[in-house]
């Protein structure tokens, strides 16, 4: 945790004696994305949230897949 806040260019003193709670919770605060904006209740506004909202699901169902995927190699591989 330690390396990921310091490689997002975040320093404080004693970072090394922080608890792992601390440390999350400094993680969250710096490191995690904000929400995404929100768009005017428009022709283009509600197109552009249909957008998103596609992209969003696909991206799910690939991470799904993806996930699916290595319990099937992982259950082959404690099989053979």
């Amino acid at each position: 945790m330690c390396l990921l806040c310091s490689q997002k260019c975040v320093k404080l003193p004693n970072m090394n004696a922080m608890s792992k709670a601390q440390l999350v919770e400094i993680f969250y605060r710096v490191a995690v994305p904000l929400p995404q904006r929100k768009y005017k209740d428009n022709r283009r506004g509600r197109l552009l949230t249909k957008m998103r909202r596609k992209q969003e699901r696909s991206r799910q169902k690939t991470e799904t897949a993806e996930k699916k995927y290595t319990l099937y190699l992982h259950c082959v591989v404690s099989i053979l």
